[in-house]
């Protein structure tokens, strides 16, 4: 069964053109696509197919996800239940099978050492600058500028003083109740001793 997944986030490439990318590889190679399936969790798809031999064409690989490692993941799942994945953008087909889990062994590894990699560049760059005399991080004594309530101070002090609670002042200005109690904090604001 030829199935064509289109990603319905549409983050990375519309739907629209996800089926026609789809639609002309299907006509140039002379196969006729059975099922168009969307959504956005290849389990799903994944599930709703039994485990056979599936060919699951996708206009893009990242209409499996923006990530490598969520990639990776789910290329497994498809790989566990048989899906021979043609992407077809990058020009890559999977077979299921011994090579396939070689494949994703040889990534993970690529994936490891290419972390390690940014690491050591990141530390090596960092104690370049150190070196060089440069002070790194915020400077001493230096505060924000701005803060999330800022826009909002007045209002948030009136609803204080009309003794709102936390939560609900929360829900009214569209901020956390742990930024009121940073307000307070700050601004060392006495709410509870107010005159009436």
């Amino acid at each position: 069964m030829v199935i064509a997944y289109l990603d319905s986030c549409g983050k990375n490439i519309s739907m629209e053109k996800q089926r026609q990318v789809i639609e002309q590889y299907a006509g140039g190679v002379g196969c006729a696509v059975d099922v168009f399936f969307s959504g956005n969790d290849i389990r799903k798809l994944a599930d709703n197919f039994q485990a056979g031999e599936h060919v699951l064409l996708l206009a893009d690989i990242v209409c499996l996800g923006c990530r490598f490692e969520t990639i990776m993941k789910n290329l497994r799942i498809l790989s566990a239940k048989n899906f021979k994945v043609i992407s077809i953008k990058e020009n890559f087909i999977i077979e299921p099978g011994q090579k396939s889990e070689s494949l994703f062994d040889a990534m993970d590894a690529v994936q490891r050492l290419r972390r390690s990699m940014l690491s050591v560049v990141t530390r090596n760059a960092l104690d370049k600058k150190r070196l060089s005399g440069c002070k790194l991080g915020r400077r001493e004594g230096y505060r924000n500028k701005k803060y999330v309530w800022s826009d909002k101070e007045e209002e948030l002090k009136k609803l204080l003083l009309q003794k709102c609670s936390k939560a609900e002042i929360s829900r009214r200005l569209n901020i956390s109740v742990g930024t009121i109690y940073g307000f307070i904090r700050k601004k060392k604001f006495n709410y509870r001793e107010v005159e009436k």
